[in-house]
């Protein structure tokens, strides 16, 4: 008799497990969920050009009528609003679970990366993916040539070489009489110093950084420690 209750139980256990995963999937199709495509991009625009993308964002279920969400800006943007264009709210079309955003990039301020972070409106019952947050990377690509021949303001003659792609070793400063070389990076326009003969020969620490202006000239704050601090220096190309 007890095997016969043993086996009895065997049998129904099965069933019980079907019945209950069949249950937790009847609600499954009733959430109302929808996500951008992805958590985080890049959107790359050419110096001094303009770009423009599209991105998906889906909904876990399909309704017979439009639905409409509003799109704002995250404070925790740091892309400038000049640079950018979005629209205030996408439309997903009846009976579809895809609605398309688009971003339009203009390079302005877009001097070193900057981060455009959009958000979806909120809604009661409406459960949004990725923290409801999506960052587009705006990233600035440029070609780096400012090798040359120089003279500095105060008239001291420069060459500036090439030494990998964006980086470059400066002939000299304006201050020191011998020309001890400084290593320097050009990131689309914006310089920083990397070092240089000094520390390399000397350990004395350097840094530094500027400008590739409009004009083509180069405008570097330059800092050599225990001799003189932000001193400026105006490269302007023969």
């Amino acid at each position: 008799m007890k095997k016969k209750i043993i086996y009895l139980l065997l049998m129904t256990l099965p069933l019980l497990v079907v019945t209950s995963c069949e249950e937790d999937a009847i609600g499954t199709p009733d959430l109302n969920y929808i996500t951008f495509e992805a958590g985080q991009v890049d959107l790359k625009v050419d110096k001094g050009s303009t770009n423009s993308a599209n991105y998906k964002i889906y909904s876990s279920i399909m309704s017979d009528v439009s639905r409409t969400y509003s799109v704002t800006v995250s404070d925790k943007s740091t892309a400038d609003p000049v640079s950018y264009t979005i629209p205030t709210s996408i439309t997903m079309p009846a009976n579809s679970n895809v609605a398309s955003l688009q971003i339009d990039v203009e390079d302005i301020n877009i001097i070193s990366s900057r981060v455009l972070i959009l958000k979806l409106e909120e809604k009661s019952g409406l459960f949004i993916g990725n923290d409801n947050e999506f960052t587009i990377n705006l990233l600035r690509i440029c070609v780096s040539d400012i090798a040359g021949a120089y003279t500095y303001a105060n008239g001291k003659p420069a060459t500036v070489t090439e030494t990998s792609p964006n980086n470059y070793e400066l002939s000299g400063d304006n201050y020191f009489g011998a020309n001890y070389a400084i290593n320097i990076n050009d990131a689309c326009d914006e310089i920083t110093v990397t070092g240089g003969f000094l520390p390399d020969a000397y350990g004395i620490g350097v840094s530094g950084a500027g400008m590739v202006m409009p004009d083509g000239s180069l405008e570097i704050t330059y800092t050599v420690d225990g001799y003189f601090e932000d001193r400026p220096m105006v490269l302007i190309p023969n």
